[in-house]
């Protein structure tokens, strides 16, 4: 086995982002539970092949097993609240583990592995339940703490993840399938026993189960999104916080959608700033519609805030709560919630105030504040197009107007010679102001 502890003695490379940014800072005003547990879900049984433990597992010191050959289905689960952050049940003292008679330790002992940016695959050093038998291999004794490169050389060496990712050494995740770049391990979580890698420099690979078709969409046309979760804090112009995105619909549960790429949709002000080009979709759970929830997820948004490269994530309060396993029922009923509850009316989600954080847990919960520290409150709406409505009869002419342009997005102020939608009560037409 071997150790690196930089990249390159010398890097040579200098990596320069800016954003012009309105908001002069963030304020956290909500938080999860502190010390919530995820929840997971059951997706399947995937396929490892095993970079840390297996090899080591030669039967001569100095030896190395190819991973490749010895191949182990382990059960897979998925973070109820973060999409792509996986656990794998206890792959070393699984009945499937080729070499479990190897292994010491029979406690269980799961592998979370954090890929929600798919690009830079997180595996925290953790300890991995395996304990060789053999104690003349003392690198496998207890504990035998297991990670990755893109970690190691991130949290240990201070490089950047752009750095990381020049150099080839970040994990990913594509097309189902997880690589683990030069896995590492040691006898310590960090420090100088942690962060050794095997002269093969063999990878672990997880093949992830197939996606079952629990989730089906549907086109739900599209939506004139204002957001107040993220564009006040890179501009101070209205104008720029409202646009189009496509929504879709769950085949299976009525009132859950989910918008469409929002913040690399055309005509998104903020995707000069986005440094993520990955698909990206933000749930919306509006089955009820006198409680929507959006729990904390990942936008596709990433930028440089305040010097600060940032993956921004967004919810509102309801899914704070129902993220930590409380009801929307529960929070129905009670009153000291009810000013914080969202709802969804004539077609139209209003969220009073919406919530930013740079993760979906321990950093999240965040507000816009401008340089007095005073909070910078603009409301998300999305209202949904309906284009069939254009043609019904008017019934209410006594009914205040309100005026769409062709896009569906709400105009204040109609100006001559413009083609508009006007909606009086339940009648929708379209004229030449």
């Amino acid at each position: 086995m071997q150790k690196f502890t930089t990249i390159l003695m010398s890097l040579g490379l200098s990596l320069c982002l800016s954003a012009q940014a309105f908001a002069q800072g963030m304020n956290k005003v909500a938080a999860r539970k502190s010390g919530a547990e995820t929840t997971w879900k059951y997706l399947g049984k995937g396929t490892m092949i095993d970079g840390w433990v297996v090899p080591g597992l030669a039967p001569s010191i100095g030896e190395e097993l190819n991973p490749a050959d010895y191949a182990f289905s382990v059960e897979v689960y998925e973070s109820t609240e973060t999409a792509h952050v996986y656990k794998l049940a206890s792959p070393w003292t699984s009945s499937s583990f080729p070499f479990l008679d190897k292994n010491e330790n029979k406690e269980a002992h799961d592998l979370v592995i954090d890929a929600s940016k798919p690009e830079f695959v997180r595996v925290e050093p953790q300890v991995s339940g395996f304990v060789n038998v053999d104690k003349t291999r003392a690198n496998f004794s207890d504990p035998f703490y297991i990670g990755n490169a893109g970690c190691y050389f991130n949290e240990e060496e201070g490089y950047s993840e752009s750095e990381i990712i020049q150099y080839n050494y970040n994990s990913t995740l594509k097309d189902g399938v997880i690589t683990i770049v030069s896995p590492r391990f040691g006898k310590a979580a960090k420090g100088a026993t942690y962060g050794y890698n095997w002269q093969g420099e063999y990878s672990t690979v997880i093949t992830l189960p197939t996606e079952q078709p629990a989730e089906q969409w549907k086109s739900a046309g599209k939506a004139s999104f204002t957001d107040g979760f993220l564009s006040p804090g890179f501009s101070s112009n209205t104008d720029d916080y409202t646009w189009t995105v496509d929504v879709e619909e769950s085949t299976t549960t009525a009132g859950l959608y989910r918008l469409v790429n929002p913040y690399s949709a055309t005509g998104c002000p903020l995707v000069s700033k986005n440094l993520d080009n990955t698909p990206a979709y933000v749930r919306i759970d509006a089955s009820d519609p006198d409680i929507v929830v959006i729990q904390p997820q990942y936008t596709g948004f990433k930028a440089v805030q305040s010097n600060e490269t940032i993956n921004f994530y967004i919810g509102n309060d309801a899914g704070i709560y129902v993220a930590d396993g409380i009801s929307k029922a529960d929070l129905k009923a009670s009153s000291s919630f009810a000013s914080k509850i969202d709802k969804m009316e004539n077609g139209v989600i209003t969220i009073k105030k919406p919530l930013f954080g740079k993760n979906a847990t321990s950093e999240f919960g965040y507000e816009w504040t401008d340089a007095d520290g005073q909070a910078i409150t603009v409301a998300a709406i999305i209202q949904f197009q309906t284009p069939s409505s254009i043609d019904t009869v008017v019934t209410d002419d006594n009914a205040k107007a309100e005026y769409y342009n062709l896009q569906g997005i709400r105009i204040a102020n109609p100006q001559k010679g413009g083609i508009y939608i006007v909606k009086k009560g339940a009648k929708a037409s379209k004229i030449v102001m």
